[in-house]
């Protein structure tokens, strides 16, 4: 795999469609194809690219479950109805209000603005005003070129506001969509961006086996895996970065419907295949998982996110897991997020540093008690029990006559029923300010102007 993806370094490279940025890569020593636009490395220049980046130590850093509640282009999945409806503000911001209550939500997020009423052509404006109205992070659309002064006009804004520097506000990513192509319009962005000393994320494509990538998982790792050399090659030129990172999201198109599915078992395997190149490479890395194409809360739902996000988390020790989606990404359940936070919480215990000394293996404890004894009564027992194990909340935990005679309810229903407790109280107070409002309110209204 290693030898082919050197060949595809080197063989196609990068097409990067912007000047600016191909000076610079080759300024920094990379084989620069001007007619192409293409950016690409020998094989010799790629090892030594890996060898001089600074290793990735698996071994330490933020390991764990790290779970967000995010907001993309869909439906709400209202939970007094059970019925799929458009979202609004308001059915945002009860969605924002239920991730907070869950002690493993560490941050809400919105990509786009899919609110009603608002124009089309200033998204990535709204999406910033709404997440800081609401208390969530943007996820930094710019979407086009002339937006970019606006966008660091708000940031400004937002920034004097609450007391920080433009660059701890200042949030902007662009994709690859078809992989090994940073097109036109994003790599204008990243270079106006740059002009400025700000720096724009940029997101690798997420290749389809069997539309834009070989339909084999050996084709779409390896590909993936090219295009992230590659990327690791343009942020050490751009910004000077001494790690890459790989970020996995490969799967195969379903070829009687054209989907592209995240419940199959291959997208978790090409997060394995992958996840071995990473330790090779000493790079860091993350794979997309812990999500569904179920519509609804359902057993395949649970199935779907664990299936993926287990090995995801044995591979790496730490995962991404966004909580709340159903049908991959377009539909947002506040019941899910109640399940997903159970969830969450039993993947948690894969990543904990058990205890393994004499006091915790208790063999004194086990000779004194001896042969056909009980420890229930132990007070070893009642001083380990709840920093030991893991107790469910919303996981049904009663034998099956105590659950029959006393509710009978299935976790959804309890979710549920948690969720509609949640959101019969009253929402706190912003702290967003008028004078800030308006501020971006005048903002967007010029960006609106011809």
């Amino acid at each position: 795999m290693h030898r082919n993806v050197l060949r595809l370094v080197d063989e196609i490279g990068l097409q990067v469609e912007n000047d600016a940025l191909l000076n610079r890569l080759a300024e920094f020593g990379a084989r620069v194809d001007r007619t192409k636009q293409r950016v690409a490395l020998s094989p010799a220049q790629a090892e030594e690219f890996i060898a001089s980046s600074e290793p990735v130590l698996w071994t330490e850093g933020d390991l764990g479950v790290h779970g967000g509640v995010e907001v993309y282009y869909g439906q709400y999945l209202d939970p007094r109805t059970d019925q799929y409806v458009p979202m609004t503000v308001e059915r945002v911001e009860e969605y924002f209000r239920v991730a907070r209550t869950m002690p493993y939500v560490e941050q809400t997020l919105i990509l786009g603005c899919p609110l009603q009423g608002i124009p089309p052509a200033l998204e990535p404006l709204y999406e910033r005003y709404w997440c800081w109205r609401l208390g969530a992070r943007p996820g930094g659309s710019v979407h086009q070129l002339r937006l970019c002064p606006y966008i660091v006009e708000m940031c400004e804004a937002h920034a004097a506001a609450v007391g920080h520097s433009l660059q701890q506000v200042f949030n902007a990513g662009v994709y690859l969509v078809p992989p090994l192509k940073l097109g036109y319009q994003e790599a204008a962005q990243v270079a106006w961006f740059l002009d400025r000393g700000l720096r724009v994320s940029i997101g690798a494509s997420m290749a389809t086996g069997g539309a834009s990538a070989p339909v084999t998982l050996a084709g779409m790792v390896s590909i993936s895996l090219a295009e992230h050399l590659l990327l690791g090659l343009l942020n050490r030129a751009l910004y000077d970065d001494r790690t890459w990172a790989i970020g996995m999201s490969v799967t195969a198109m379903d070829p009687r419907t054209m989907m592209r599915p995240y419940g199959r078992p291959d997208m978790v395997i090409a997060n394995l295949m992958s996840a071995q190149m990473a330790r090779r490479y000493h790079a860091d890395f993350g794979g997309h998982c812990g999500l569904t194409d179920a519509m609804r809360p359902s057993p395949q739902a649970a199935a779907h996110k664990m299936q993926s996000a287990l090995p995801t988390l044995l591979a790496r020790g730490k995962i991404g897991f966004p909580m709340g989606l159903l049908a991959i990404d377009e539909v947002f359940s506040p019941v899910q997020i109640v399940l997903d936070n159970q969830l969450v919480s039993a993947l948690e215990q894969f990543t904990r540093a058990y205890e393994i000394s004499d006091e915790a293996i208790a063999a004194d404890l086990v000779a004194a008690v001896g042969p056909g004894g009980s420890f229930a009564a132990e007070l070893h027992t009642a001083h380990w029990f709840r920093r030991e194990m893991w107790e469910p909340t919303v996981w049904e935990r009663r034998p099956f006559a105590a659950w029959r005679e006393n509710d009978g309810r299935t976790d959804a229903e309890r979710a549920r029923e948690q969720v509609l407790d949640i959101l019969a109280t009253e929402p706190l107070p912003s702290d967003f300010s008028k004078e800030e409002d308006r501020t971006l309110q005048g903002i967007m209204q010029k960006a609106l102007a011809p």
